[in-house]
């Protein structure tokens, strides 16, 4: 193996961390006061590599540096206890992690418009939020229901180019209502087209998005209070509907400004009723830009089976924010590596190969997602009866002699 560590896989997944600015912030909270073994940045790495590896406890990943030689070779660290990654990880407070994250995301954001300027004019930012429950007997601090605890993450995401990347979050206990966290992950400028389910209706805010030139797409509850101003008649076919409407009670909680009322179909026939402030975009354009609010629910999937968020080190409110904090950390910049390989792979290929070649050269690495399959499907495989079935016709075409070639004995066998 190349003995220059920095040509790895792992340091190649940290070419967009902003390194100087997270020595100021270290420096800033006083992280590193006071410690001579395991600094900050050093103890980043290895909870990413946790992460990547998916190792689910403290004891794990303390084993994992005694036992592998590599770490020691990459991170200079040849052992460290457990309570020794408790203690850390408990002296910093997750608003540490939470500022890493907010860096680390804006800086693989702006190398993925670098990459790809695209040609949209405007960006989507998918709102929505996804809970994961904790056992409410050690996690006491996060009652949620009668018997489960739970905490939220509110996240937003920019859709771009056929790709996401995470950008705002924000993290609760599973009680906080998803419309009170909606300003933190509204997106204000000019260029942007907010886009968020029926969570976050609230006809008060929405009226302050419109006096605000805040764009938004929204799916609208059924039972919802609607005056219809204006029917258009051009819908640009495909079953979609559209009118002028305001929404709310009328004196009590009726919006001040007019929507966009568009009615549309899923794919399995069901009525889908979607509301926007945008009054030029074109109204199949809009149906297409609600459908895109699943890319969010694919994030959240994905980050709940491949990275370490259901099971915590730790039951405090810091230690749970904080593995969160870096597992977001983590898939950011599993998300920066994905840009940089030659040929475009799921995130999950990549993952799968970070697990292999996360200490070997980052050039084997893209060598092997380039192969092609090693085996090629042809079919089923015929089973021992289908041969002899095909040499006993064989027999009753040709005679006997086909015997001498086939060895009937070894296929019984």
């Amino acid at each position: 193996m190349d003995k220059d560590i920095t040509k790895t896989t792992l340091f190649k997944a940290f070419e967009a961390f902003p390194y100087e600015k997270f020595k100021q912030i270290c420096l800033d909270a006083g992280c590193d006061r006071y410690v001579k073994k395991s600094k900050t940045l050093k103890l980043l790495y290895l909870m990413v590599i946790a992460q990547f590896l998916g190792e689910e406890s403290l004891h794990s990943i303390a084993n994992l540096v005694t036992g592998d030689k590599r770490i020691h070779e990459v991170l200079h660290l040849t052992s460290i206890s457990s309570s020794t990654l408790s203690r850390r990880l408990r002296s910093i407070k997750h608003q540490f992690w939470e500022t890493t994250f907010s860096m680390v995301k804006t800086s693989v954001w702006q190398r993925a418009k670098n990459r790809n300027p695209g040609s949209s004019s405007y960006q989507l930012n998918v709102i929505d939020s996804s809970t994961i429950t904790l056992c409410l007997t050690r996690f006491l601090w996060a009652d949620f229901r009668k018997t489960k605890g739970g905490i939220k993450l509110h996240q937003s995401i920019v859709v771009h180019e056929g790709n996401t990347y995470p950008d705002h979050a924000v993290l609760t206990t599973a009680r906080k209502a998803d419309k009170n966290v909606m300003d933190e992950l509204i997106v204000t400028a000019d260029n942007v087209l907010n886009v968020f389910d029926r969570g976050y209706v609230d006809y008060a805010k929405w009226d302050v998005y419109c006096q605000n030139n805040i764009r938004f797409v929204s799916r609208l509850k059924g039972n919802a209070n609607i005056e219809v101003l204006e029917e258009t008649s051009n819908t640009g076919g495909g079953g979609l509907k559209e009118r002028i409407v305001i929404l709310g009670c009328r004196y009590i909680t009726q919006m001040a400004h007019p929507l966009r009322l568009i009615e549309t179909h899923d794919q399995n026939g069901n009525l889908v009723t979607i509301v926007t402030n945008d009054m030029t975009l074109p109204v199949k354009e809009i149906s297409d830009i609600y459908r895109l609010r699943w890319q969010i629910e694919l994030f959240f999937k994905w980050i709940k089976q491949h990275l370490v968020i259901k099971k915590f080190y730790g039951t405090s409110p810091n230690a749970v924010f904080s593995q969160i904090w870096i597992a977001l950390i983590g898939y950011c910049l599993l998300k920066d590596l994905q840009e940089q390989l030659p040929k475009k792979r799921s995130m999950l290929d990549v993952l799968r190969a970070v697990k292999t070649f996360l200490f070997r050269h980052f050039s084997e690495m893209i060598v092997a997602l380039s192969r092609g399959p090693t085996k090629t499907s042809r079919g089923r495989k015929p089973s021992i009866r289908d041969e002899i079935a095909d040499i006993l016709q064989e027999i009753d075409l040709k005679g006997t002699q086909v015997l001498d070639v086939v060895n009937v004995e070894e296929m019984y066998l």
